[in-house]
């Protein structure tokens, strides 16, 4: 198999835990469960029907859920905030305006971006005048009200924008990147990937910038930002033969232009429609993550996760990060003070061999380029779908999912602290 980037550098073996070799042109360590999740979840929301929820934390410790609420076509995007960690939170602070068409589900669903000084949410609905907006808006403060949204897009002429992701850059700069139908000249069942920025905390949004064609039409792409000011955009690129793998492409100058895009990974996945599962990223300690899901077949099907430490002129090759996972899919990264933390849904093998509910599991990641053994963070009632993490300082770690159940969907929160190493379980049993 072809590299496509650095190997991993080898790392100190953990406790109890396994040499295990992976194609990466050295030895991985996988290690025991490093975070220990408290037994029982919360409903963010109470009985309130709400979905496609979003997570995260500030600096200071304020817990932030985002999620759509109500059923269609009277949905408000709300965002409840947590001051204890999750123990309780305040009443539900409405983001979108009364009336507003909303449009969301799976990997249409809204961003959020929390910094020291502010709260972000992007959602998308439908235009006055047909076709489909992104709009963002701010709240100054925690509890305050949003301000006014504002329109991302510049578009003179009503076509799809969708499948959008927001980022804050360490500089407070505001960018989103999206999926857009604006080109006529865009392959049919293919769009473009666009992404602009605000440079004056969410109060307007500049040009959007083109920064490629030939995007997979259903995966979100996403956007992450370097150490050194750098701008990364990833998405699943369609290659001749149906081939669908994942790409980034970096600006060095704030979003302006974007170098050729560069091959995450040679998957080679082949399928005639679109798997609608997009990249997820994050910068940590001088590397920048990012993780998909693949099908390229039996063996490798799941989640895989890769890196860069040369400003995406190359990436590792890829881990799969979803080992004894099946059916590992929609992944979410968090930078930690030490590494990272990937989350995905999945099942569980039974015995008896009936399908499992789908569940979020989480996997850590060392800065050696050591990934421990994945763990299931909670049981439910339903199954778990779009699971999202952020992580807290001191070795907190925060998780919220849609699950479905008999009577309307719900968004729960699972807790978890880093584990001590004397207490993380062996792996290898």
């Amino acid at each position: 198999m072809k590299k496509t980037g650095h190997a991993a550098r080898p790392g100190m073996k953990a406790v109890a835990g396994v040499l295990l070799m992976f194609s990466l042109g050295g030895p991985v360590v996988e290690h025991g469960p490093a975070y220990r999740f408290a037994p029982h979840t919360r409903a963010v929301f109470g009985t309130a029907a709400c979905t496609s929820p979003q997570v995260g934390v500030s600096p200071s410790g304020g817990l932030f859920v985002l999620a759509v609420c109500g059923q269609a076509p009277n949905q408000t995007l709300s965002l409840a905030i947590s001051q204890n960690g999750g123990d309780s939170f305040q009443a539900p602070v409405a983001v979108s305006g009364v009336g507003a068409s909303l449009r969301s589900g799976g990997e249409a669903s809204p961003s959020l971006g929390v910094t020291p000084t502010a709260i972000y949410a992007l959602w998308q609905q439908m235009g006055a005048q047909g076709g489909t907006e992104l709009l963002v808006a701010r709240e100054p403060s925690p509890g305050a009200p949003f301000q006014e949204p504002v329109r991302v897009t510049d578009k003179t002429h009503p076509s799809f924008t969708g499948f959008s992701a927001l980022g804050v850059a360490p500089n407070g700069d505001v960018y989103v990147v999206w999926l857009d139908g604006r080109s006529p000249a865009e392959t049919k069942g293919r769009f473009s990937v666009y992404v602009a920025r605000s440079s004056d905390r969410g109060a307007s949004f500049g040009t959007n910038v083109q920064v490629a064609s030939g995007a997979c039409p259903c995966c979100r792409p996403r956007v992450a930002f370097g150490g050194d000011g750098e701008v990364y955009v990833f998405w699943r690129k369609v290659f001749p033969g149906q081939v669908r793998d994942m790409v980034a492409s970096v600006s060095a100058d704030q979003g302006a232009t974007f170098a050729s895009p560069v091959r995450v990974a040679e998957d080679d996945w082949r399928i005639n429609g679109c798997p609608e599962s997009g990249p997820v990223a994050t910068a940590a300690g001088g590397r920048m993550y990012v993780a998909w899901m693949t099908e390229t077949d039996r063996r490798r099907a799941g989640v895989e996760i890769s890196w860069s430490d040369d400003h995406g002129k190359t990436f590792a090759r890829p881990v799969l990060a979803s080992r004894g996972v099946l059916d590992a899919n929609h992944p979410s990264l968090s930078a930690t003070e030490s590494g990272a933390l990937l989350v995905f849904q999945g099942r569980g093998e039974r015995k008896d061999g009936d399908w499992s509910p789908l569940r979020p599991h989480l996997v850590t990641i060392s800065p050696d380029g050591s990934i421990s053994r994945q763990m299931p963070v909670a049981e439910g009632t339903g199954s778990a779908a779009y699971p999202v993490v952020a992580a807290g300082g001191a070795g907190r770690a925060f998780v919220v999912w849609a699950e479905s159940s008999e009577k309307s969907p719900a968004v729960f929160l699972a807790r978890g602290r880093a584990a001590e190493p004397d207490r993380a379980a062996p792996s290898g049993e």
